[in-house]
């Protein structure tokens, strides 16, 4: 009777309801499928990669349906939609067309669909929603919102943390000379749960081989390595630092440059020949025989025009009688990546508020002079600066300057004090200024205000700061993928012709903010190092980098989603699961056939097993 029951209920195919909004409707249904193609759909597990399962995912969704349907297909790096048609006949020929390239830039999917939905119109009593994504972020609170009519279909991938990657190339000096030796920090890591072995790490510089070493990882571990490299020639150099070879390969490279300058140009302005001499002798005895630092002195009582083309670094050798037109060119000349030496004395007071304000420069309180032969020792507050850095000498602070006098100065919170006489009694600045750089001393190189001259630390100090002022790093300075990158360019280059070659050395014509003396690059859609060309000269190179949200890891972010999204009809669909029965039977119910099918095989089975012949029993 069990068994004829079974039978009875098998045929009858009965269904179990669940909660989707699935309606019958002579109306089309509306697809809405919603493709993540950014950087961290590249991870490759079973030999293909996140986004190619996802593709061909896409016709499986599109045979779960057998009638009508309006197809709207969205790809998320850059977001827009690559297919849209209204599909009567299901033939699976026609999306073949559908092509997503695999981007390196970084998605917002839960911004973009939340955005999307919103806005579509349709009279369909069934609206569907498809999300193919490794969901590596969670949706915020707004996403809950007007969504409550949609029934939302999630796609699982495997996780897998089985990569080795660089996190970050950074240099450990600021002066980058020629001559010098200069110290790469490359950070990698490993996000995986076991050891790997002998991975090998190269850096480059223009092609050329720098370094080479092979680690090993321990699970989850984190390491730095030091390269010490001499650069190879002066100017702008392309470097890279790349890995073996593992299931996430955008990550075992990353580029770089670095600007060695060839020549150093200053230009030293006076209200005297007589103040600028001191300056000048500097100058000369940092170069020495050779000519790496040139020069120029413009000194007259009032300054109503500075020509401060092809000005590395500016010596201000206690400096006033600025012209607005004057201080406008220093406010040109700084925003252009140009750098400031100020040297304060007596001058200093005469100083205009225009002048205080456009430079940024802190007010003068008042003209401190020690009597009765008194003076205060100059200390290091910032003995980490790179001006310190590898001076041989014991005891550094014995061969600081005593100051008889000096400027007390109304600084800001924000500008970092290097040299102090004492609390709060600063003797080098480094200015908090949103134009550029600018050193400011309190007290300047006269034996009546201090003994600088006196002492020998002051030549290689002097040198360091114009070296440190000259390495104006913003133009080569590396963004993320898809960030715009302004690049500084001067007044007198406006008019030359710009180009930018990507990675992939394509050919982009540039026109230049002539507002903001700048170019405004928004192409960095590519990985890799970019060159900015003047007149077909190389101006500057720079590097895009991986976000870090896209690295793989292996937190899982259902938890979360299913916390956020709670009040919305969603599923989740297992990644070996039958797609089109999975969605058939979410829309229409779980039918129960096989489930009475198998339990009138297994009574059958049982029913055999007790009604078979038993030879002990049997008579003769």
């Amino acid at each position: 009777m069990a068994i004829i029951f079974s039978l009875v209920m098998m045929f009858a195919s009965p269904v179990i309801k669940n909660n989707s909004l699935w309606i019958p409707s002579k109306k089309e249904a509306l697809a809405v499928v919603f493709i993540d193609n950014s950087a961290s759909m590249s991870l490759e597990t079973d030999g293909e990669s996140l986004l190619e399962q996802s593709l061909k995912k896409v016709s499986k969704i599109i045979s779960s349906y057998s009638g009508a349907v309006e197809l709207k297909i969205f790809q998320t790096n850059p977001q827009k939609m690559i297919f849209s048609k209204f599909v009567k006949n299901i033939d699976l020929s026609d999306f073949n067309e559908i092509k997503i390239m695999q981007s390196y830039g970084q998605d917002s999917i839960w911004t973009y669909v939340n955005s999307i939905l919103k806005n579509v119109k349709t009279e369909s009593a069934n609206k569907e929603c498809f999300i193919l994504s490794d969901f590596s972020s969670s949706p915020d609170t707004s996403f809950e919102s007007d969504l409550n009519d949609w029934q939302f279909y999630f796609f699982e991938n495997d996780k897998s943390d089985e990569n080795i990657s660089i996190k970050s190339v950074a240099f450990k000096n600021q002066i980058k000379l020629q001559n010098q030796d200069i110290d790469f920090v490359i950070k990698v890591e490993n996000m995986g749960n076991d050891k790997i072995t002998n991975v090998p790490i190269e850096i480059t510089l223009d092609e050329k081989r720098m370094g080479q070493i092979a680690a090993s990882f321990e699970k989850k571990e984190v390491k730095d390595f030091l390269f010490r490299i001499l650069p190879p020639k002066s100017g702008i150099l392309n470097g890279n630092v790349s890995i073996g070879s593992d299931i996430f390969k955008i990550d075992n490279n990353q580029t770089f440059e670095i600007s060695i300058p060839e020549q150093i140009n200053c230009k030293i302005i006076s209200n005297s020949r007589k103040n600028s001499k001191t300056y000048e002798r500097i100058l000369n005895s940092i170069n020495g025989n050779s000519s790496f630092i040139e020069f120029d002195v413009f000194t007259v009582n009032r300054f109503s025009r500075i020509d401060l083309n092809d000005t590395d670094v500016l010596l201000v050798a206690d400096a006033t009688n600025f012209t607005p037109r004057a201080i406008e060119s220093l406010k040109r000349y700084l925003k252009a990546g140009g750098s400031m030496i100020w040297f304060s004395g007596e001058n200093y007071a005469k100083l205009k508020d225009q002048t205080i304000s456009n430079l940024s420069l802190p007010k003068l309180i008042e003209t401190v002079d020690l009597t009765n032969k008194s003076f205060l020792n100059v200390k290091i507050e910032d003995r980490e600066n790179e001006i310190f850095q590898n001076l041989n000498m014991r005891d550094i602070s014995d061969y600081f300057p005593k100051i008889f006098k000096y400027n007390s100065l109304e600084f800001n919170f924000n500008d970092k004090m290097i040299l102090s006489m004492g609390q709060n009694i600063p003797f080098l600045l480094n200015l908090d200024s949103k134009l550029g750089s600018i050193y400011l001393f309190t007290s300047p190189l006269e034996l009546s205000w201090n003994d600088f001259l006196l002492k020998g630390i002051l030549i290689p100090v002097i040198y360091r700061m114009i070296a440190i002022s000259s390495n104006e790093e913003t133009n080569i300075s590396p963004v993320i993928i898809n960030e715009k990158k302004l690049i500084k360019i001067k007044n007198q280059d406006l008019n030359s012709n710009w180009i930018l070659k990507t990675p992939s050395q394509e050919k982009i014509l540039l026109v230049p903010d002539y507002k903001n003396q700048v170019l405004s690059i928004d192409q960095t859609n590519e990985l890799g190092s970019y060159s900015v060309y003047s007149n077909d000269v190389l101006f500057t190179s720079f590097s895009t980098l991986l976000s870090p949200r896209e690295y793989p890891n292996s937190f899982n972010f259902k938890k979360k989603i299913n916390e956020k999204i709670s009040n919305l009809n969603y599923k989740w669909i297992p990644k070996e699961s039958n797609i089109e029965e999975t969605i058939s039977s979410n829309r229409h119910g779980m039918s129960l056939w096989r489930f009475f099918l198998l339990i009138a095989i297994i009574l059958y089975t049982i029913e055999s097993f007790l009604s078979r012949p038993k030879k002990n029993l049997t008579k003769d």
